[in-house]
This record gives structure tokens, C-alpha cells and sequence, in this order.
């Protein structure tokens, strides 16, 4: 390699990561009002052992100023005490706190649509708020949400929240998985409905629907089988001409989806390659997922291995040159992506080494293909639509 050619690739390679930013556009913001008053809202937690989550996703829940709700916890058959944690929680502002021991899952159906169905079939509210039992809720979270739902004029409302992560792992990680996951999502600025139906997405962990378009399809018994249930039923949603939104809402919205690198690679493996098939169908979704299994090695580790190489006397002159170059603008890049998921800019540095994670989890989730297992259950996801 001669040095007008590593300085060429270097200035592509800048180019490549600018283009990966720069076509994205995040969900907009929640509106700062609250809307003061509205139907009344039922919101349902399903929860399978999640007792070290569900004192302080519920204790936020029933603190919420709106004006009339109820909060429904279906415990999905937990053998860790979290049916009675929740019950003997106060119901503060809500109207009632109620607790549901769930059945048996039905042949044909995934456990957390289940759950869902359950907590739906007991609901009196006109709205539905399905919320993860790892969320943390402002007071002013349901009111906001229901503003953005009328300004939209969606069907389907779902919050993008602030995403917190403690450990190495999760820092290390997560930020991956969610740029990665914006790449397939890009526009995420806009409603979505009718022809453009695959293109909708809605996150479980806060989805907020209007009960008459819920019923109207089928509520949860339409994706009884979909182990990505919330990214299923936003599309059927937008393919039967209701409208999909997603929003922002970091300051009264807080995620915290896994603790360990155990739990991570066990909930995207379950993910990844479901998602993206039905995301961009069978053809193309298994071509995106071969494209990362191939890009991710060259953009994010190559440069990396390649310094690495220079230190052991392996690469040097134009090509090491390049190589520094090209590892301090990806370490630039994830030094800024980790600092707008409030982590230390240090990650940037180690950047390699999350990428190589991820690509084992997608290269896992597509060696499992439909073959999932979570929360010590076992599911075979149905032949995607």
C-alpha cells in the first residue's frame, strides 16, 4: 500500500462512518405539555421473575398524575416472589392495583403475548399502555405520552426512554446493538402506516394503543406465536391503515433491559434475526444480517487488528498509518455515541471489542434461526409473513 492510497482509504473510511450518522433521524420528543384529561387508561406489566424490577416499575407506575387509571400486573407464573411483591404494593394515584396469577401458556402462543392477552382481557380502560416490567415511569410519563398520541393521530404509540446501563458489560455492548438497530430503522422521525407497513416499529417496553384499533385487529392473539411480538404487532397495526408513532422521552422514561453479558447475549440472540426478517422480510432480512456478519469485522475490528499488528511489527508504513487513522475516527465516533448514552467517552477506545460481541450474538442468532429459548421457556417462531 503507498501513502497516497492510505490516505484515500482513510478519508472513505471517514466518509463511511459520517454517512452512518448523518442519514439517521431519531424519534422526536415527546411534548413538554401533558394532556390533562382523556379516556381512561389501563396499564399492564406482564412480569416473569422479575422481582428485582417490579417494586420500582409499579411503585413509579401508580404515581402517575393522569387522571383516571388502573394498573394490571399478569404474573407470568414467576418462581421468585414477584406476585407478591407487586401485591403488596400501594396503588397510590391509580384507581385500583390489581395482580393477576397467569395461566399456563397455550400450544401455539409465545408467554409474553400471552400474558398481554390476559392482562388486556381484564382491562376496563378505552386506551391500553403495555409496559416492560424493567421501566421506571415519571409522573408526567402517561400524560405526555397521550399528547403525542393525539398529535400524531396514532393508533399505536410507542416512547424510546433512556436506556441505563451499570455494568462493563451493558456499556460495552449495548451501544452497539442500538446503532446497529438504528441502521435498520433510520427513519424513525415520522409516522408510520399503510404501504410503508414494515417500516413501522414500536418498542414492548412502552406502547401505548387505542382499545377499539387493538380489538379491531385481534389484539395480542394476532402475534400469539411472534417472539418479537412488539415490532409484529406495530406493523400489522400500520398494514391495516392505523398509524404507528414512536417518540422520545428520555427524562420521565428509564430502561434497564439486562445486568450481564449472560442476559444480553441470551435476549438479542432471542432478537436479532427474527427481527430482522420480519423487518425487511425473509430474502433481505437474512442478506442484512449476512451484511453484518461481514461489515462489522471490517469496519469496527479491522482497524483495531491492524494497530494491533503494527505494535507486534507485523504492519507498518502506509498501511499502519492507515490503520491509526481509521481506528481514531471509529474511536471518535463510539467515544460519542457513548457519551449520548450518558457512558464514559473511554469506551470509544474498546470500541473492537463490543463489535466482536455483537457479531457473535447475530452469528448465534442466526445459527438458532427460529429456535428460541428465554426465561426458561422454549418457543419455535412461526414462517415469517
Amino acid at each position: 500500500m503507498t501513502w497516497p492510497a492510505a490516505a484515500g482509504l482513510a478519508a472513505g473510511w471517514l466518509v463511511a462512518l459520517l454517512a452512518l450518522v448523518l442519514h439517521l433521524k431519531l424519534p422526536r420528543p415527546a411534548p413538554r405539555r401533558e394532556a390533562q384529561d382523556g379516556p381512561f387508561v389501563s396499564v399492564i406489566v406482564p412480569a416473569r421473575n422479575e422481582a428485582r424490577n417490579i417494586e420500582r416499575c409499579v411503585g413509579s407506575l401508580v404515581q402517575s398524575r393522569w387522571s383516571a387509571f388502573e394498573v394490571i400486573v399478569v404474573d407470568d407464573q414467576s418462581d421468585d416472589g414477584t406476585g407478591e411483591i407487586a401485591r403488596a404494593l400501594d396503588r397510590g394515584r391509580a384507581q385500583a392495583l390489581r395482580v393477576i396469577d397467569g395461566r399456563p401458556v397455550p400450544p401455539g402462543w409465545v408467554g409474553k403475548p400471552w400474558a398481554c392477552r390476559q392482562g388486556a382481557e381484564a382491562a376496563r380502560g378505552e386506551w391500553l399502555l403495555f409496559a416492560d416490567a424493567d421501566t421506571w415511569h415519571g409522573p408526567g410519563a402517561l400524560g405526555r405520552a397521550a399528547a403525542a398520541l393525539e398529535e400524531d393521530g396514532a393508533d399505536l404509540l410507542s416512547l424510546q426512554g433512556r436506556q441505563e446501563m451499570g455494568g462493563f458489560w451493558e456499556r460495552l455492548v449495548q451501544p452497539h446493538v442500538f446503532f446497529m438497530l438504528m441502521q435498520a430503522w433510520p427513519r424513525l422521525d415520522r409516522p408510520v402506516s399503510g404501504k410503508r407497513w414494515r417500516r413501522a416499529v414500536a418498542s414492548g417496553q412502552y406502547m401505548l394503543v387505542r382499545r377499539s384499533a387493538y380489538d379491531a385487529l385481534g389484539g395480542h392473539e394476532a402475534v400469539k406465536g411472534a417472539v418479537v411480538e412488539d415490532l409484529r404487532l406495530a406493523q400489522l397495526f400500520a398494514r391495516d391503515g392505523r398509524v404507528v408513532s414512536i417518540r422520545a422521552l428520555n427524562d420521565e422514561l428509564a430502561i434497564r433491559m439486562y445486568r450481564s453479558l449472560g442476559e444480553i447475549v441470551g435476549g438479542w440472540t432471542k432478537n436479532l434475526s427474527i427481527g430482522a426478517i420480519q423487518t425487511f422480510g425473509p430474502v433481505w432480512g437474512r442478506l442484512a444480517l449476512a451484511g453484518v456478519l461481514v461489515g462489522y469485522p471490517v469496519l469496527w475490528m479491522l482497524p483495531t487488528l491492524a494497530l494491533l499488528g503494527g505494535a507486534a511489527g507485523y504492519v507498518e508504513g502506509p498501511a499502519l498509518g492507515w490503520a491509526a487513522a481509521a481506528f481514531a475516527a471509529s474511536a471518535a465516533l463510539w467515544a460519542g455515541i457513548a457519551r449520548a448514552l450518558r457512558c464514559s467517552w473511554s469506551y470509544g477506545l474498546i470500541h473492537a471489542l463490543g463489535a466482536a460481541v455483537l457479531w457473535g450474538i447475530v452469528a448465534r442468532s442466526v445459527l438458532r434461526r427460529s429456535r428460541v429459548t428465554w426465561k426458561g421457556r422454549d418457543f419455535q417462531e412461526p414462517a415469517p409473513a
